[in-house]
C-alpha cells in the first residue's frame, strides 16, 4: 500500500532519508504508486490500455465516420495523457481528467453500440436468408 492520497510530500523525507525537502514526484504514475500503492498504479495503466484498445477498435472497425473520429481522437488523448503524466501530475487537473474520463466512457459505449448494430444486422441477414430457403423449399 501507499501512504495515502495527497500525502507523498509529507513522507518525502522518509523516502529520501532527509536529502530532499517538500517536492512533487514529477511523474503521476510514481506519485499514485507512492500514495495509493503499486496495485492502484497498475490498475490505472490497465484501464488506460483498455480505453486505447476500444479507441483503436473504433478506428479500425466502426462504420460511422464520427465514431472513427472519436476513436482516433481518444487514441491521441490516451497517448498524450500517458506521456504528459511521465513529466507532471496531470491527473490532479479536473479540467483535463473530467473530459478525458467522459470521452473514455463514450468511447467504450460507442464500441458496444457498434457491435450491437453489427449483430442485429447479421441476424437480419441470417433471417432473410432463412426465409429464402423456406420459400425455395416450398416450391
Amino acid at each position: 500500500g501507499g501512504v495515502g492520497g495527497g500525502a507523498f510530500p509529507n513522507f518525502l523525507l522518509d523516502y529520501t532519508h532527509g536529502r530532499m525537502e517538500f517536492r512533487d514526484a514529477h511523474n503521476a504514475f510514481l506519485m499514485i504508486a507512492a500514495e495509493m500503492g503499486i496495485v492502484t498504479a497498475v490498475v490505472l495503466l490497465v484501464i488506460l490500455v483498455m480505453v486505447a484498445f476500444h479507441a483503436a477498435w473504433l478506428v479500425w472497425f466502426a462504420q460511422d465516420p464520427w465514431l472513427k473520429a472519436l476513436g482516433l481522437g481518444m487514441l491521441g488523448g490516451v497517448a498524450g495523457l500517458i506521456v504528459a503524466n511521465q513529466f507532471s501530475y496531470c491527473f490532479g487537473s479536473q479540467e483535463l481528467t473530467g473530459y478525458f474520463w467522459l470521452l473514455s466512457g463514450l468511447t467504450v459505449r460507442a464500441v458496444l453500440i457498434e457491435r450491437t448494430q453489427r449483430l442485429e444486422k447479421g441476424s437480419r441477414k441470417l433471417e432473410a436468408g432463412s426465409r429464402k430457403l423456406e420459400v425455395g423449399s416450398r416450391k
